[in-house]
């Protein structure tokens, strides 16, 4: 349907015009607020979305865009599904956003809060690699991660 079409053409944005980052920001901008008409503001296609778009924002350094966009993400991952997957990967990426984007205590607090959550989470699960990354983001000194 058109939900599908819509993930894979966010997620084929890039490789569609390589190097183009400005582009791809504007046509995931665009794609979230078309989703937002059809599908509301709070559903998760919204949020994957958003993600893709923090997530270009990030490795352009745009801190404060990439913040902003990952925000209202996490907060539509909170309202539909808070123990999921995409919103720790959500987190992580927020995390990633104030670290860069110098607020280091902002992300240390998403990280903690990803911290506990795993706490009770077995071993073996995926969300532990998710952990680790994590984990290298709080314990990161200026580019270098450990």
């Amino acid at each position: 349907g058109s939900r599908d079409w819509s993930v894979a053409s966010a997620k084929t944005a890039g490789a569609m015009a390589p190097g183009a980052q400005l582009g791809d920001t504007v046509f995931l901008r665009l794609l979230a607020e078309e989703q937002r008409v059809e599908f509301g503001n709070t559903d998760l296609l919204v949020a994957e979305t958003l993600d893709l778009l923090g997530e270009k924002y990030l490795n352009s350094g745009s801190h404060e865009q990439a913040i902003s966009a990952l925000q209202e993400s996490l907060f539509i991952h909170t309202e539909n599904d808070p123990e999921s997957e995409r919103r720790i990967r959500s987190m992580i990426l927020l995390a990633k956003a104030l670290k860069r984007g110098g607020q280091d205590a902002k992300a240390e607090i998403r990280l903690e809060a990803i911290r506990r959550y795993l706490e009770n989470v077995p071993d073996d699960s995926r969300l532990h690699q998710i952990y680790k990354q994590a984990d290298s983001i709080g314990k990161s000194n200026g580019n270098r991660t450990r």
